[in-house]
């Protein structure tokens, strides 16, 4: 039993030091105008590192570059479809509203899907104003982006959709002037083996039943 334990610590630990897979690409440009009204969506296509969970991501929302206030927006995950640059539905992931206003510098959003991911598919991680601009003022922000291209695995893209949402039903536009990504960072957590998970129920199974047995030795020998 000794060593039945043995393997489930190791087992756990296994599980709990799994590490996360980190895609990133550093800010040092600047890209614009997204907002309200015309350039409603921005976003970054990945691909997916593993077979895993998307868990987080983040961008770099910057300074206002027209008009004022501020800007009511969605995130959303899709997946990517890189032959015709078109994120192709259900969504996999949609925020609850949230709201920016620009400041003198910039802000890092974080949004966290825990979208289950294909490794080597493509997807695309966006925010947009799009079906949101209502009663909002004209107002649009810089992002921060990259260039030259140090991710290789997906690309700044975005639609001048304005309030229509054309997430799936359009093409979008690939990469702007210098900017090849977006400042961006997207965290992917393994998914465990499921031989693993089976391994691991196993032995508690074992765990438990020899517990039980032991605790009944323990009440018959009280006993006699």
């Amino acid at each position: 039993m000794r060593n039945a334990k043995v393997v489930l610590l190791g087992i756990a630990a296994a599980f709990l030091g799994r590490a996360d897979t980190i895609i990133s690409a550093a800010q040092d440009s600047t890209v614009a105008n997204w907002g309200v009204t015309n350039t409603s969506t921005y976003g970054q296509t990945v691909t997916a590192p593993s077979t895993s969970v998307l868990q987080s991501f983040t961008f770099y929302l910057g300074p206002q570059y027209s008009g004022s206030g501020a800007i009511n927006y969605e995130a959303d995950v899709y997946a990517w479809n890189s032959l015709t640059n078109e994120a192709t539905g259900p969504a996999l992931f949609t925020s609850a509203l949230s709201s920016y206003t620009a400041g003198a510098g910039y802000t890092l959003i974080t949004f966290f899907p825990g979208v289950a991911v294909t490794g080597g598919d493509q997807y695309v991680l966006f925010l947009t104003t799009a079906g949101l601009q209502g009663g909002q003022p004209n107002s649009t922000i810089s992002w921060g982006s990259n260039d030259p291209a140090t991710y290789l695995g997906g690309n700044f893209v975005y639609l001048n959709s304005g309030n229509t949402v054309e997430f799936d039903t359009a093409a979008w536009n690939v990469g702007f002037g210098g900017a090849a990504d977006l400042a961006f960072s997207a965290d992917f957590s393994d998914v465990p083996e499921p031989s693993a998970i089976v391994l691991l129920l196993t032995v508690i199974g074992i765990l438990g039943v020899g517990a039980f047995r032991r605790g009944k030795r323990s009440l018959q020998t009280q006993a006699n």
